[in-house]
């Protein structure tokens, strides 16, 4: 495979993502607020998710070198899982920072996995493309699938609405189509 076409693999597959991740930025105030969270909790449910990501990045960064990287992003995808399911039916602030632990932890197991592949399997790849070139693609992807995310996030809860009529709010939908994106990006 030459740089480029890897390049182009990484960057959609980045853009993917962070389009997931992109779908609960609109909503995610809104969720703790729609189950009775005070501005205070939030800050402390945030504080937890933010906290947990910096105090696991370093112990769970040895993982990937153990267990291999692709191993290491299934698995963070499937922390994502729970804790989006967590997140679905959190209603207070114990079950929101609970959700925000296994959240954080699986931003500190995805922390740098791939981004280390592609650096290793770019340099062994044929090509001329250098790696600040490759670089500004998969960070333009990136930020791209990050916005599309945000902004179909914040359509889906008008969209829930419609359609789902027993919701348990009106962020259901993002949530459950972000439960669905980590499972698409497992393949």
């Amino acid at each position: 495979m030459t740089k480029e076409i890897l390049t182009r693999h990484y960057a959609i597959h980045q853009a993917c993502h962070w389009a997931v991740v992109g779908m609960l930025v609109p909503v995610l105030i809104l969720i703790f607020q729609f189950h009775g969270l005070t501005l205070k909790e939030v800050g402390i449910v945030m504080a937890v998710w933010v906290g947990s990501t910096a105090v696991l990045e370093i112990p769970l960064g040895s993982f990937t070198d153990k267990y291999g990287r692709k191993l290491t992003y299934l698995l963070s995808l499937l922390l994502n899982l729970v804790g989006a399911t967590s997140l679905y039916f959190a209603s207070n602030i114990q079950t929101f920072c609970l959700t925000a632990i296994i959240l954080g932890a699986a931003r500190a197991v995805y922390s740098g996995t791939l981004d280390a592949w592609f650096y290793d399997y770019f340099h062994t790849s044929s090509g001329t493309m250098t790696f600040h070139s490759a670089s500004a693609i998969v960070n333009l992807m990136t930020t791209l699938g990050l916005a599309i995310g945000a902004y179909l996030g914040g359509l889906l809860p008008n969209i829930g609405i419609a359609v789902i009529h027993n919701a348990n709010s009106p962020y259901d939908l993002n949530i459950i189509a972000t439960l669905i994106g980590n499972i698409g990006s497992s393949f």
